[in-house]
């Protein structure tokens, strides 16, 4: 069977492909000479080669890949020797439209979705709430998937890289012609990508995208597992970036699959796992060699500091006397560089969870708006809404005693006590963090390792 020749096409999510320029200039010929030129090409010794280089597409202008152009025969190739020729390039440089030839220009691609930056964005209450109060999509990473036309030489293989050179790339095999991504796309880089089919003539090749980094959160889509997010991204002290593939949160992992368990372990390479549920909730999902596995029992809120209670509505929501220890036990653990990269979660990565990511992240320097805002975009997952405090529907605003929902959350009036208790007047919330931890026996040692693991550099917090 004669081998057609087909079109391809892409088409990815936010991203919009214009028109196409001249390339070369080359002379034009009357369709009669084309037909005399495509009889004569079988005898074609390919004596006038000339090479042209890659060119690098940019947010304006598209490149294309390296290739070689025989002047006699007018056909272009992906060797130098002219033996695979590049498809739909017998019409000479000017026309060549072929998307294995010429690369899409570099788009960008959001990691999420549009409440989500809606949230993100918002800057008054009235703003806030109504953001948080639009559930139409769950707060996992946004897909980014591609379209080429469809040949007879099926499956293909999709190739990711995080190179133009494709040094090592991640291989994936599609029985279609539509291919959507795994959801683990870091902000601010950028990726390519590239499709052959069964016989390796390329079908798209040399096509990248770059993730948008306006919001610095980095969601994920991990097959099983719900509510999950990097917590890195928050600005630090003295403006340091808390770099992305360190630490994660989110739900527990009782209904991860196969597919999941590969993408944890694998692609994020995660280590370690803290498991803050008790109660008889506490298990191991994942038993694997490439994994520890740990079971601190911290509990929420507030109930975390020594002698401090909360009344509210007339329920007490008191000190919890083996937390402290399990703090202590949770930051000794991130002390040892060989942890990283660690996942933390209790039963839906909420309130137990959030409670450690406030202690952690608002060590290094976050702020507390900034935490807030971690800590509330639970509230776009499955497990139900996570408020800094009550509404006041009246006024549209937050209340300011700190707590939500019939406890449910005290995360405001954490953030209180640790200031008033812990901060010594300094106003400086990771001086009170820091005195918090002293407290609960971490070591000063230990601290700074915390510190300089997570950041990846040494940081003064003495002011």
């Amino acid at each position: 069977m004669k081998k057609r020749t087909y079109l391809p096409f892409v088409v990815t999510a936010l991203l919009s492909i214009t028109a196409v320029g001249t390339c070369f200039n080359v002379l034009d010929k009357p369709a009669s000479q084309l037909k005399v030129d495509a009889e004569r090409d079988g005898n074609c010794n390919h004596a006038n080669v000339q090479h042209f280089d890659r060119v690098s597409p940019t947010l304006s202008k598209r490149g294309h890949i390296e290739f070689y152009y025989c002047e006699d025969c007018e056909k272009s190739f992906y060797d130098a020797a002219c033996t695979r020729e590049i498809p739909n390039s017998n019409l000479g440089l000017d026309n060549k439209n072929d998307g294995r030839y010429l690369a899409p220009i570099t788009g960008t691609f959001s990691l999420l979705k549009r409440n989500i930056r809606n949230y993100l964005s918002a800057k008054t209450d009235r703003d806030i709430i109504l953001a948080l109060r639009d559930k139409s999509y769950y707060n996992d990473q946004a897909e980014r998937t591609i379209v080429w036309q469809a040949t007879e030489y099926a499956p293909y293989t999709v190739e990711l890289s995080e190179d133009r050179e494709f040094t090592a790339p991640e291989s994936f095999t599609s029985e279609t012609n539509i291919f959507t991504f795994d959801g683990l796309f870091v902000p601010g880089e950028t990726y390519y990508y590239r499709v052959k089919d069964t016989n390796n003539d390329y079908i798209l090749d040399d096509c990248s995208f770059k993730v948008d980094n306006t919001y610095p959160v980095r969601t994920l889509r991990v097959e099983g597992v719900s509510n999950m997010r990097d917590i890195g991204g928050w600005t630090a002290k003295d403006g340091i970036k808390v770099p992305y593939g360190k630490f994660y949160r989110g739900g527990n992992l009782g209904s991860i699959t196969a597919k999941g368990k590969e993408q944890f372990l694998g692609k994020l390479g995660i280590k370690t796992e803290i498991d803050l549920r008790r109660g008889g909730d506490e298990r191991q999902d994942i038993v694997d060699p490439r994994l520890s596995y740990y079971n601190y029992q911290v509990w929420v809120y507030t109930t975390i500091i020594p002698d401090v209670e909360v009344t509210y509505q007339g329920a007490t929501l008191g000190p919890d006397a083996v937390s402290p220890g399990y703090v202590k036990n949770v930051f000794d653990l991130l002390a040892n560089p060989n942890s990283y990269p660690v996942y933390l979660h209790c039963a839906a990565g909420a309130d137990r969870t959030g409670t450690i990511t406030y202690l952690l992240n608002g060590l290094l320097g976050v702020s507390y708006e900034d935490l807030t805002k971690d800590f509330e975009l639970t509230s776009f997952s499955i497990f139900g809404d996570r408020y800094r405090s009550d509404i006041d529907e009246d006024t549209m605003t937050f209340t300011s005693d700190g707590v939500f929902g019939d406890f449910v959350a005290v995360w405001g009036k954490l953030n209180e006590i640790m200031m008033n208790k812990y901060g010594r007047g300094s106003g400086k919330l990771y001086t009170a963090i820091e005195n918090y931890l002293l407290e609960c026996g971490v070591s000063s040692a230990n601290i700074a390792a915390v510190r300089y693991n997570m950041l990846g550099q040494v940081v003064d917090f003495s002011n």
